[in-house]
């Protein structure tokens, strides 16, 4: 009969930290002592008693970082079990929709082997947005380039158009931004001057705007 290790818990491990921080403060103590102890016999002691004096400075220090280390085990663990806590839920989503991934792949193989496609991009933008867009990307040695000056085309979703109405006037998201930049944020307006060193999302900033303003964002 094998005995059962329990499970560590949130509970468990601050109990373990609390303990071991009792020890590391003992740890402490002790090699706080065997140095004043070691300083008062450097004029009368022997060389074997420094000798043994300095052993039980060694030995009360190899105290210290032994409690020291459990300490930081021990927080890891922690930070771990309310990591793990803490992200179930996105986990549970996550899953599911790797295991849908594998089974495209697998379903497809003849074509992956054909082209040696040996990894898969797969980009997400703006989840749940009207303009959510979705992107595969393949990789590997054999695939084909498109021509120079081609875009070549996503594998899958597809960007929604939307525009502005004001007064009978209809605008893109860009357009409007820029008729109402001073609505708009120092990024957006650096961005629009050509700055592109910020990532920018004109149409969430149309629709902020137009929202703002009263104007029909469609």
């Amino acid at each position: 009969m094998t005995d059962e290790v329990a499970t560590p818990t949130v509970d468990s491990i601050v109990a373990d930290i609390e303990r071991l921080n009792g020890d590391l403060l003992e740890a402490q103590t002790a090699h706080g002592e065997s140095l004043e102890t070691l300083e008062k016999g450097r004029k009368s002691a022997s060389i074997e008693e420094l000798l043994a004096l300095a052993e039980g400075v060694r030995t009360a220090s190899t105290g210290v970082e032994r409690a020291e280390s459990a300490i930081a085990v021990a927080r890891k663990g922690l930070e771990r079990i309310e990591w793990e806590g803490k992200t179930a839920a996105l986990r549970e989503v996550l899953t599911p929709i790797g295991s849908g991934v594998r089974d495209v792949i697998a379903a497809n193989l003849p074509t992956f082997d054909e082209f040696k496609v040996t990894g898969l991009v797969i980009t997400v933008n703006n989840i749940g947005q009207p303009d959510m867009e979705t992107s595969v990307k393949p990789t590997g040695p054999d695939i084909p380039k498109p021509p120079s000056g081609v875009k070549r085309g996503g594998g899958g979703g597809k960007r929604a158009s939307h525009s502005v109405t004001e007064n009978g006037t209809t605008m893109t998201p860009r357009e409007y931004v820029a008729a109402h930049s001073e609505d708009s944020t120092d990024i957006i307006r650096a961005y629009l001057g050509g700055d592109t060193s910020h990532k920018v999302n004109l149409t969430h900033e149309a629709e902020r705007i137009a929202k703002k303003l009263g104007h029909q964002f469609s």
